[in-house]
């Protein structure tokens, strides 16, 4: 409170205290100030990232979507421009690790940007980048899903190279060094979690695992090889005393991020097949791992998995039910069908014959078919037949609530979607804990299933708390990498009530809401107050209101608000505007919820973009401002002033030399209103969950 008043105060002095706001003989923004800057998207003048800075940026923006200017193809292929001139220039290795940094560390709200420059840096990097860079896949692409996508983007990455070179693509076989980092991301997991990988995500992006086993086939000699770099991990660098351990190494899985599980019984089975027992020695160790690890490919490549019988081990059982559960077909009681009118029986009756029509001329086909194949005389004959799948038990719903139960199974090992459909199902899934992306995606299908009403569903109180639960626990979050923007998303999402694709609608709740909210201020990293006096400028202008990193429920308005919000609650003395090309007055309260705030960000007109008005505003106002901080895509160009001689003017008009800029970036473009030459300005990628801990480093004058 005190901040406003001295802030009202400070605007009923403007014109008596004198300051100068006149932008006579300034360089319009439509014009260079030196021959450094370049022109953006807007077509106003500003500087360019350096590639370092340009691919921070894109690992943790993207280009999905593109921006309100600019293609999402245009600037993806601007990025790994970026890309190649570091590898270039010896840097290969920097990108790498700069790579698995922003991955591992959880920045980004989506993985798809790292893993693509990831591939970017296998097939276009130096010898010592390339080896880098397939080393790493295994810390960036952690689950199946992602394997796939980096295969994907280094398959579409080398046809492009190849076409430039003038050379015929080979999709048929692969390098040494991507068979080896394909095997080893096999290998170095666990048997039991490279289980649930291969169960889980069966197929993506056109290929299976047994795809990607045919193509990098790893051999016995490598199973064995990395069953004794685990175990040598596992024990501290030595192969003897301790073998228990040999049978829990590398047995990890980011999706199971469950802090506290239900029951020790929920917990995935162990890695031995033999029931978990301890192993007696090391070397016996190993070899269970190595029988373990090539039971797991045998069922990769026969697809199948016979029913598991009383002797059989864990593994066992484990790959025998995922099967089941993903091949079965849901044996459920048929839904109740009510009485039908005359016009009803009318269109019963004709679709019945419509069906029946459907029937008969799929038996002359295959009558056809027959015939055909007798006029031919076998001579098909003597070929190898096609191996027929072993037939698969349909599952009841009680049955495949048991199996979740059992192994703890996800929603992607549900075969049949009638199942998915059940309440009972979902309310199995979040008893065992389902994983937290996987949680945060479905928070509608719950509410739309009566999970959380009390009226449909008899757990609905203690639904409702678990889930909430997940999303306000600190640990949780930071197990499972949980983003600041990801969970803005979804709350974005929720509360519509609708999901932006589908036909599926459901009633928010407001505790889900507000355990959302928590969670997105509770995923930022050290968030600490510096003390200082901020001036937060949200850029509310048209291009602004594109969508944000490919998330069609928030827009990049949206992300600079509720991050702005963020700021608020932590820094003491923070005042709040908002600009396009002239002063919007956006009151944010600390008390706002999120909500409230992007109400009032919806609520102003958007225009043209002018970047230096949060000075200009200080300045005529005569506020004390240590650290100016703009929200913005960086595409400005209506001012009669460039920003950053905005932020010189006013250190000039109010004797704060050091007053600092700080630049939130919402466009994976390569613009930034910020001198970098000026080592009190700085740019920073706006989505980062890094941000405040980075703002506080850079307004303490440790970076």
């Amino acid at each position: 409170m005190a901040t406003e008043k001295i802030d009202k105060a400070a605007v009923g002095l403007v014109g008596i205290m004198g300051q100068d706001v006149s932008t006579e003989g300034a360089v319009p923004q439509s014009q260079p100030l030196t021959d450094k800057q370049v022109k953006n998207d807007a077509g106003g003048y500003v500087w360019k990232l350096d590639d370092m800075a340009r691919l921070r940026r894109f690992l943790i923006i993207g280009s999905e979507g593109g921006t309100y200017y600019a293609e999402e193809q245009r600037l993806t292929l601007e990025s790994a421009r970026a890309i190649k001139a570091l590898i270039d220039a010896g840097r290969g290795p920097e990108v790498v690790a700069e790579i698995v940094r922003v991955s591992t560390e959880g920045r980004a709200p989506k993985q798809t940007a790292g893993i693509f420059a990831l591939a970017v840096a296998t097939r276009l990097g130096d010898q010592k980048t390339k080896w880098a860079a397939y080393a790493a896949v295994g810390q960036v692409a952690r689950t199946a899903s992602t394997l796939f996508d980096f295969i994907a983007f280094s398959k579409a990455v080398n046809k492009e190279v190849a076409e430039v070179e003038g050379r015929k693509v080979d999709n048929a076989s692969w390098g040494r060094g991507m068979r080896h980092a394909i095997a080893n991301w096999y290998l170095d997991k666990g048997p039991m979690a490279l289980a649930y990988q291969v169960t889980k995500y069966g197929m993506r992006c056109g290929f299976s695992h047994r795809d990607v086993l045919r193509l990098c086939h790893p051999k016995a000699g490598f199973i064995r090889t990395a069953a004794q770099r685990q175990a040598t991990k596992a024990i501290g660098g030595k192969l003897e005393g301790l073998p228990s351990q040999v049978a829990a190494a590398a047995d990890e899985d980011e999706d199971w991020d469950m802090v506290d599980a239900p029951s020790p019984a929920l917990i995935p089975a162990s890695n031995s097949s033999t029931g978990g027992a301890a192993a007696a020695s090391a070397p016996d160790a190993i070899e269970q791992r190595v029988a373990d690890m090539q039971r797991v490919f045998e069922f990769i490549v026969k697809e199948e998995a016979a029913p598991a019988g009383d002797d059989a081990g864990k593994l066992e059982v484990y790959l025998s039910d995922a099967h089941r559960l993903k091949k079965a077909k849901a044996d459920l009681p048929a839904p109740p069908q009510p009485e039908e009118s005359d016009e009803g029986k009318t269109l019963g009756t004709r679709e019945a014959m419509e069906s029946e029509l459907a029937k008969e001329e799929d038996e002359a086909k295959a009558e056809r078919k027959r015939k055909a194949e007798e006029r031919a005389g076998g001579a098909g004959r003597g070929k190898k037949e096609k191996r027929q799948k072993m037939k698969v038990e349909d599952v009841t719903l009680t049955q495949a609530c048991a199996l979740i139960t059992k192994h703890r199974f996800s929603r992607e090992h549900v075969g049949d979607t009638r199942l998915l459909k059940e309440q009972a199902v979902w309310q199995t899934l979040v008893g065992v804990g389902m994983p937290f992306t996987a949680l945060t995606r479905n928070l509608g299908r719950l509410s739309a299933l009566g999970m959380f009403d009390p009226d449909t569903c008899e757990d609905a109180p203690a639904n409702l708390e678990a889930v909430c639960a997940r999303f306000r626990d600190e640990a949780t979050l930071k197990a499972a990498r949980a983003h600041p923007i990801t969970l803005l998303n979804a709350l974005r999402v929720y509360s519509k009530g609708h999901g932006d694709k589908g036909s599926l609608k459901w009633e928010a709740q407001p505790k889900v809401k507000e355990a959302l909210e928590a969670g997105f201020y509770a995923a930022f990293r050290n968030v600490q107050p510096t003390g200082k006096r901020f001036l937060l400028g949200v850029d509310v202008s048209g291009s602004m209101d594109w969508e944000c990193a490919g998330m069609q429920s928030l827009r990049c308005r949206d992300a600079a608000t509720a991050i702005a919000m963020c700021l608020k609650r932590t820094e003491p003395s923070v005042h709040t505007m908002a600009f396009s090309d002239t002063f919007l007055d956006l009151k944010l309260e600390a008390t706002d919820t999120l909500e409230q705030a992007l109400q009032k960000a919806d609520d102003l007109p958007f225009a043209s973009t002018d970047c230096s008005l949060p000075m200009t505003y200080a300045t005529s106002r005569g506020l004390k401002v240590d650290v100016f901080v703009v929200l913005t895509d960086n595409d400005t160009w209506s001012g009669q002033e460039h920003a950053s001689e905005a932020v010189k003017r006013y250190r000039r008009a109010s004797g704060i030399a050091d007053a600092k800029l700080l630049v939130l970036a919402f466009a994976g473009n390569a613009a930034s209103i910020a001198d970098p030459d000026d080592p009190n300005m700085m740019d920073v990628a706006g989505l980062d969950s890094g941000v405040p801990e980075v703002m506080r480093q850079f307004v303490l004058g440790e970076i």
